[in-house]
């Protein structure tokens, strides 16, 4: 699958960044990269519905990261991810959260 990657300030230090590969997994899964530590983490998935490969996403301040969809009738919606109460796991198998819907615009 083909992830969207976003840069993300490391908790606690403001100068060092990880990566945070949204939706890139067959169960719409993202994965976290902790650039220090070379370490991986699960992410929650995608909402359903979203589409696996995401082209555009956003980082808000570290705080939150929003990923766009449009379908075919031109209707917006908008997931997200809470980078602050972020819910990490080991394995895939354990991740069973997902983002949530922060946005439907329908098309008039």
């Amino acid at each position: 699958m083909r992830p969207t990657i976003i840069k993300v300030k490391s908790k606690p230090s403001n100068y060092h960044y990880d990566l945070v590969l949204v939706g890139g997994h067959e169960s719409r899964l993202s994965l976290k990269y902790y650039t220090k530590e070379d370490r991986w983490v699960w992410l929650p998935a995608l909402p359903a519905g979203h589409n696996i490969a995401t082209s555009l996403a956003v980082n808000w301040c570290d705080q939150v990261l929003f990923t766009f969809k449009v379908d075919g009738k031109l209707n917006i919606k908008c997931a997200a991810f809470d980078l602050i109460k972020q819910n990490e796991s080991d394995t895939n198998e354990g991740q069973l959260n997902e983002m949530y819907w922060a946005l439907e615009m329908p098309y008039n």
